[in-house]
């Protein structure tokens, strides 16, 4: 049953991002970009995939405060999301370089 729900979840994220307004724009600004904008761009961005999986294990790791699964999970759906748009910049941004 995880396996399906991960898989729909993929799925779905896959989805979002083809036809997120957002990734398009980004698309589009990273052509514009110079050679130094882009590195700094990818650091940026490798930077903000850090803090995603670090605030992720925090919320995971709480110890003495009670969160629920049903939290837990529409936590970790989030990130899953936020790190599918991290790395699709990164992407868009090495596709550029």
């Amino acid at each position: 049953m995880a396996v399906d729900k991960n898989n729909a979840l993929e799925e779905e994220i896959k989805l979002e991002l083809a036809n997120s307004q957002e990734l398009k724009d980004y698309a589009e600004k990273v052509k514009t970009m110079d050679k130094g904008e882009l590195e700094a761009e990818l650091a940026r961005l490798d930077d903000a995939l850090e803090d995603a999986e670090d605030e992720m294990k925090q919320m995971i790791g709480q110890t003495g405060v009670h969160v629920y699964a049903v939290q837990i999970e529409a936590s970790r759906e989030e990130f899953e999301r936020e790190k599918a748009r991290i790395n699709e910049k990164k992407r868009l941004a090495t596709e550029a370089l």
